[in-house]
């Protein structure tokens, strides 16, 4: 085993951005892949431990860098981030070849939404949320799925070792020591992730509030405007199981003071677009959803009853050619977006311009 520490800034696939005081540790591992059972694959590992740096997690980032960053800006992360690597001289499975396997499980304490203050993430709960990555790399043909390490059962928890003091990145203060942490839990899930969940809850303008396990992603869109033109996009796609929505003042409903419609058992997708020529600042958010029970909140003069309902949202934001406001909407009608959910079903949004 080799072990250093260092200040780093990194991305990952471009939508994944870290930057603070990292350890970097090089070894052995063997790994458990769950499409060959009963083989045990040693690997070469470089491995990548944070405590307490920043991230970025949208498109046009890092925020640190890029006034054009939309997405969540992250303080006070910590992270074990693994890169595997099939061992070429001992290891069984040769139709692997040179398989790699990169894998990150973070812990988020403190999070924002930029650069819109129309979406606001409220005050986190002991659960914190938690940033995934899970990609595969020189991936040859195979005659099974493309097997990914199980960390459940390979290395469910790990330490990260403290990190000594040092010089921080210019115009900031300077590192203290760090203990310690131990049992980091790692065991992520045998598929591919790229996504921030448990995300407890989003406000969007001051009015709407959507609340559950969230779950954000990034995917590939062509998004056709009202006037017929197309614009090639990033979608941050949010998705929420059996979820709750909250529409009013003073959200969400479980607050004392909240007045509004609740629907609860909400499954549902909201998307993000931000194109990929970031000299476009238009930005358009979108959302839709069913619910299954509708109540009023703080008005108990009135009542309400609703089935199969459904919620939808699209609208406009950022600036246009020459600084004015965006009035562009995208038409999910002409090419649907379909997201995919946690749970294997998909939302598909379809709303006209």
């Amino acid at each position: 085993m080799l072990r250093a520490t260092a200040l780093i800034e990194f991305g990952i696939s471009g939508f994944v951005n870290l930057r603070g005081r990292f350890g970097i540790e090089f070894g052995d591992m063997d790994v458990a892949l769950p499409q060959y059972p009963g083989v045990v694959l040693p690997t070469n590992f470089v491995r990548f431990w944070g405590i307490d740096v920043d991230a970025a997690v949208g498109v046009n980032g890092p925020s640190w860098s890029n006034s054009d960053f939309t997405g969540f800006d992250i303080s006070g992360l910590d992270f074990n981030l693994m890169l595997n690597m099939r061992n070429l001289a001992t290891a069984p499975l040769p139709e692997l070849g040179s398989m790699k396997w990169f894998t990150l499980n973070a812990v988020i304490p403190e999070i924002s939404f930029e650069p819109f203050l129309e979406f606001r993430v409220p005050e986190l709960p002991a659960n914190l949320p938690k940033l995934t990555v899970n990609l595969t790399y020189d991936v040859p043909t195979l005659s099974v799925p493309v097997p990914w390490i199980d960390y459940a059962v390979s290395q469910p928890t790990t330490t990260l070792p403290g990190l000594p003091a040092m010089l921080n990145f210019p115009g900031q203060p300077d590192l203290p020591a760090l203990p310690d942490i131990p049992n980091f839990g790692f065991n992520v899930d045998a598929n591919p992730y790229l996504q921030i969940s448990h995300l407890p809850n989003l406000s969007l303008f001051d009015f709407l509030n959507i609340n559950g396990s969230l779950t954000f992603k990034r995917i590939e869109y062509t998004a056709t405007l009202n006037d017929g033109s197309t614009v090639d996009t990033w979608a941050i796609v949010m998705n929420s199981v059996d979820g709750g929505v909250f529409a009013g003042v003073n959200g969400p409903a479980s607050n004392s003071d909240a007045t509004g419609l609740s629907v609860a058992g909400v499954d549902g997708a909201m998307a993000i677009l931000v194109p990929k020529d970031s000299a476009d600042k238009r930005r358009w958010v979108a959302a839709a959803g069913t619910g299954n029970a509708v109540s009023l909140v703080g008005l108990p003069e009135l009542t309400i009853s609703a089935t199969n309902f459904a919620v939808e949202l699209n609208k406009s934001l950022g600036t246009a050619t020459g600084g004015t406001a965006n009035s562009s909407l995208v038409d999910f009608h002409a090419n649907p977006l379909s997201v995919l959910m946690d749970d294997g079903s998909t939302v598909t949004i379809t709303h006209p311009a």
